[in-house]
């Protein structure tokens, strides 16, 4: 964890970010895979970390009674989708 106010920039989307810095390469691993995050702080010794994830990059569905959750990419959620 780092100090409050420690940021790195991050480039999301084409634009630079200022991400806390000892997460900034996850942040920057999950855009460059296609997760889009929305926000995040790795909380600072004082709270859990917080990544918020692009609803549409998230799958969420039961197996027997558990629910799991997984991480797509924008172009795995299209590929995946029937036709219309």
């Amino acid at each position: 964890m780092c100090k409050h106010g420690t940021l790195v920039e991050v480039i999301i989307d084409g634009e630079k970010r200022k991400i806390d810095s000892c997460i900034a390469p996850l942040i920057q691993a999950l855009n460059d895979k296609g997760i889009k995050t929305l926000n995040s702080c790795c909380g600072h010794s004082t709270t859990a970390m917080d990544i918020i994830i692009d609803p549409d990059n998230v799958r969420i569905w039961w197996v027997e009674g558990v629910m799991r959750i997984s991480l797509i990419s924008w172009k795995q959620w299209r590929e995946n989708q029937p036709p219309v």
